[in-house]
């Protein structure tokens, strides 16, 4: 009764000040204090993984985890229901015993007139962490004891499978939309691939969810004037210009150069990442920009049964120029573009996947 009197009467400056209450259907109450717990990242010290150097971007996804926000709450229930705003701010709702409490607590206020609005339900857990949102995409982390540790995420094919299909690392992604939810498995996409992964398990935290009026550096596509395709990606999806871009090919005839285009199969693509989670959701592509001209990435779906077009010495060119000087790599050229003619497996496929699993050849 009390948190109700203070939503009543609290000023609104401390709330977006885009969003009155005059066109919401939901009340307002204090505003969350934010903190941050200083992640320790072991990687500051000694940037390896298993031995293997990682890379720039692998490097800043895992800074960028000392940039996760923890909510104070407010009452002494486990989760709690709290609206969160277009400017980052989070205003308490209500509370609840059971995150299933608080799920309908979150469902009962949503609807399209407080999402046009850019006020997004969200339940908050015992550790001030944001884990379900009626709006939201999956921010992959892997946190245990205030740390950032090295360890993959298991990627499931159904809901209840206790064998994993295969595995993601969080040094390499940090935004997947969120598809559905069951107990503590979030449904997600990434690169193509749909399955589901746990919010956390023995190894830590693996989800944390962000409001998508939050989101406001996801990962994306573009065309370049000289007609170059780039994926920017994300390297944190709460701070903006916080990411790294590859060239990946040759852009779509569809693509208008400079513009954003929204895609985490890089098939189908939208302009408006709602508009995309929602085809997810309903298992369709019927609202993508080219929903009836599909793009196949040149290089993810050339055959691993094709011939390269390079001689052995160029092979070799490349390895010198491409590995430490110690690498065993070095002058196989001839053995490469041997086994590629003996068993029929392209020969700059092999190389790229032993440079990837024994570290450019170390």
């Amino acid at each position: 009764n009390n948190l109700m009197s203070y939503a009543v009467n609290e000023d609104k400056s401390n709330v977006n000040d885009t969003v009155s209450r005059e066109n919401s259907n939901l009340e307002m109450g204090p505003k969350y204090k934010k903190k941050k717990k200083n992640l320790i990242q072991p990687y500051s010290i000694q940037p390896l993984e298993n031995g293997v150097e990682l890379g720039k971007e692998a490097l800043d996804d895992l800074e960028q985890l000392k940039n996760i926000e923890y909510l104070e709450k407010i009452t002494d229930e486990k989760y709690e229901v709290a609206l969160a705003h277009e400017n980052g701010d989070y205003t308490y709702l209500s509370s609840a015993k059971t995150i299933e409490e608080a799920k309908k607590i979150v469902n009962s206020k949503s609807n399209q007139k407080n999402i046009e609005n850019n006020i997004i339900p969200v339940i908050i857990d015992e550790d001030g962490l944001v884990v379900y949102a009626a709006e939201g995409i999956a921010k992959i982390v892997k946190i245990k004891d205030g740390q950032s540790i090295t360890a993959t995420i298991d990627i499931y094919k159904s809901a209840t499978t206790s064998s994993r299909y295969t595995y993601i690392s969080h040094a390499y992604i940090d935004d997947a939309p969120i598809i559905a939810e069951s107990g503590n498995r979030v449904k997600v996409q990434v690169n193509g691939l749909t399955g589901w992964i746990d919010k956390s398990d023995s190894e830590g935290t693996n989800v944390v969810v962000v409001p998508i009026n939050q989101a406001v550096n996801l990962s994306y596509y573009k065309k370049t004037s000289n007609g170059t395709l780039q994926h920017y990606i994300s390297s944190d999806v709460k701070k903006a210009n916080s990411g790294h871009f590859r060239s990946v090919g040759v852009a779509p005839s569809f693509m208008e150069v400079e513009k954003k285009y929204y895609s985490y199969d890089g098939i189908y693509f939208y302009t408006n990442i709602n508009t995309l989670i929602s085809d997810l959701k309903n298992n369709t592509n019927n609202n993508a920009v080219n929903k009836s001209n599909p793009y196949y990435n040149y290089y993810l779906y050339l055959p691993g049964r094709s011939k390269t077009a390079f001689y052995a010495k160029e092979i070799d060119n490349y390895i010198e120029n491409n590995t430490p000087s110690d690498s065993k790599l070095r002058g196989q050229g001839t053995y490469l573009v041997a086994a590629q003619n003996k068993y029929g497996v392209n020969a700059n496929f092999i190389l790229g996947v032993a440079m990837n699993e024994s570290a450019k050849g170390t």
